[in-house]
């Protein structure tokens, strides 16, 4: 009989509420940017091949909505930076940091991404990387290193600390690009002004599964792996709750912390208030709780079937690729040159492992770059 005061009830609870914002993630990922025109008869396309559905997706949305005024802007970006001494190996460093830990998400089982780029060989990571919810670390240190490159590219400052990656994440990239470069559902977000309308978006999960029963879609064999896992009711909901929820939180943290500042008091300055809240806080959130919270994730973690840890450990790498692509793409907008370099010099390392069987795990990299560079060297 389970105690209703147990407090491992409020552990299982935690555990499954990140794979429910998970699974509302990739739910809206996978209806905004494939099922919304899926072809009927594509009924063998393999995972990658949607992926790859995916990645045009996001790129065409993005550079329609490119202006003269930001290609001004890349230009000046890219003059500015040039005069940094060294600013290529910095920048080589980060993105480099970015895809082996993607890789290393890509590729849970094979520990062969260790030895090809001299990691740290310590059992203990080793053995995490094998659990689902080990993936979430990996899916923020992929996207963390990857911004902190992309900020040290606008800013000339390289980030030291994760609330200074967020931050100037928020101040000098996402503010200004949350509609253009990260768009839909990368670009909601929470602060004091959209915290009480952020649950007004529009629901649309429930019309999403009818419309994919309607037509056929879900009887797909490649979205057979998908049926139960990422068909959320509503999605939006969750997403929003998630962001809403995390703000929340965030705000309370630092409403105690000041309070308890002798220097301080009770009273607030009116212009008060947390930094807001984005997918990338989502992410440091996630790494936290799959880093840091006890041994119960682990434990829990091995209930799942697997079969379902397949499709929970492809929405993690999918979800890190498409949020990669939105960053690489303003990269790539200032230094076209070098992140080409950069990349290739990437595959040359991996070149000889690819042709290897089930060594996959930088397929989702390189063939974004590809399309990166077809998109906006055709504009």
């Amino acid at each position: 009989m389970v105690q209703k005061n147990n407090p491992d009830n409020k552990k299982i609870f935690k555990f499954r509420t990140y794979y429910k914002y998970l699974q509302s993630l990739m739910t809206i990922i996978f209806y905004e940017f494939c099922l919304k025109d899926f072809p009927q008869d594509e009924n063998k396309l393999s995972e990658i091949n949607i992926l790859e559905k995916i990645y045009r997706k996001v790129l065409d949305s993005q550079s329609c909505k490119i202006t003269v005024k930001d290609k001004n802007f890349f230009s000046q970006k890219r003059g500015k930076i040039r005069r940094i001494p060294g600013y290529s190996e910095s920048i080589k460093t980060k993105l480099y940091q970015s895809w082996i830990a993607e890789c290393e998400l890509n590729d849970p089982l094979n520990k062969r991404i260790f030895y090809i780029f001299n990691l740290e060989k310590n059992p203990k990571y080793l053995n995490r990387r094998m659990y689902s919810n080990w993936k979430g670390v990996y899916l923020y240190y992929s996207t963390l290193h990857l911004i902190d490159a992309l900020i040290f590219i606008i800013t000339h400052k390289m980030p030291t600390t994760h609330s200074e990656t967020k931050n100037l994440f928020y101040e000098h990239v996402f503010k200004k690009y949350k509609n253009k470069f990260y768009i839909y559902p990368f670009n909601i977000e929470c602060n004091s002004k959209n915290y009480e309308n952020l649950l007004g978006v529009e629901v649309q999960g429930n019309e999403i599964i009818e419309e994919l029963k309607s037509t056929g879609i879900i009887s797909l064999s490649i979205l057979d792996k998908f049926l139960k896992w990422f068909l959320n009711p509503k999605p939006e909901i969750e997403i929003s709750r998630w962001i809403k929820n995390r703000f929340k939180d965030n705000w309370t943290q630092e409403y105690r912390r000041r309070k308890k500042n002798p220097n301080s008091t009770i009273r607030f300055k009116k212009d008060f208030e947390p930094s807001t809240y984005t997918f990338l806080h989502c992410f440091y959130d996630f790494r936290v709780w799959s880093s840091y919270y006890e041994v119960e994730p682990f434990v829990y973690g091995l209930k799942i079937s697997s079969k379902k840890r397949l499709v929970i450990d492809i929405s993690f790498s999918w979800i890190t690729a498409v949020f990669n692509l939105m960053s690489e793409a303003i990269i790539f907008n200032i230094i076209p040159k070098t992140f080409k370099e950069i990349s290739e010099s990437f595959q040359e390392d991996i070149s000889s492992y690819l042709q290897e069987e089930n060594c996959n795990f930088a397929t989702p990299i390189i063939m974004r770059h590809k399309l990166i560079e077809q998109t906006y060297h055709a504009n």
